[in-house]
């Protein structure tokens, strides 16, 4: 008996230490296609970040420094249960004149859900705030996550948890069940998710 213990104990230990490894903390999401289909009638929620303000001096002498505003917009549509999500980049004139939608990105939520371990349909995204001209919070199925870049080709996404285990959402499935393993794991999870090429907003 004594002869098996320290191979047990050393069985034990190595599974003690597996509970340690770090989960990876990022991930590379593809890029989806693009498309020009009109989405309007599947808008539930939209909500524009603040305007960044630019100016140039006149081109003639004595007329006003001509501004520029620039804005983006985080669009939420949903058909039947599935959630999609856009974000529109808005230009501006001069006290908003002239304002359209320069170009129209999608947030590869595909590759969201995979890179932090969800599982079931793309359901649950809930807008919570902005937070500045380029980053916003939101919730998917009872997680928090702050997302960044927006003005970028792809997005900076963290996931913010509670301090206190018992705040947390209940885990569900295989995979959920997973990461709240009694393993020692960071707080902060972190993907980049990209955006898809711009689409034309001629229409």
């Amino acid at each position: 008996m004594l002869i098996f213990r320290p191979l047990a104990t050393i069985l034990l230990s190595l599974a003690l230490a597996s509970c340690f490894v770090p989960s990876a903390s990022g991930a590379e999401v593809r890029l989806l296609p693009g498309t020009a289909t009109d989405y309007h009638a599947w808008i539930v929620f939209l909500s524009q970040g603040p305007i960044r303000w630019t100016s140039k001096p006149p081109s003639t002498p004595g007329q006003e420094p001509e501004s520029f505003g620039r804005a983006y917009r985080v669009v939420q549509l949903r058909s039947e249960i599935y959630d999609t999500v856009l974000i529109e980049e808005i230009t501006m004139g001069n006290e908003g004149f002239g304002k359209k939608v320069k170009a129209v990105r999608q947030v590869d939520l595909d590759g969201f859900v995979k890179s932090f371990g969800f599982v079931g349909e793309i359901a649950g995204f809930t807008f919570v705030r902005c937070e500045s001209p380029t980053s916003f919070r939101f919730r998917f199925k009872g997680r928090e996550f702050s997302v960044d870049g927006l003005d970028g080709s792809r997005l900076r996404v963290d996931e913010i948890t509670a301090s206190n285990p018992a705040l947390q959402p209940p885990p569900s499935g295989a995979a959920e069940r997973q990461r709240y393993a009694h393993c020692g794991r960071s707080n902060v999870r972190r993907a980049h998710v990209h955006g898809v090429a711009a689409i034309p907003a001629g229409r």
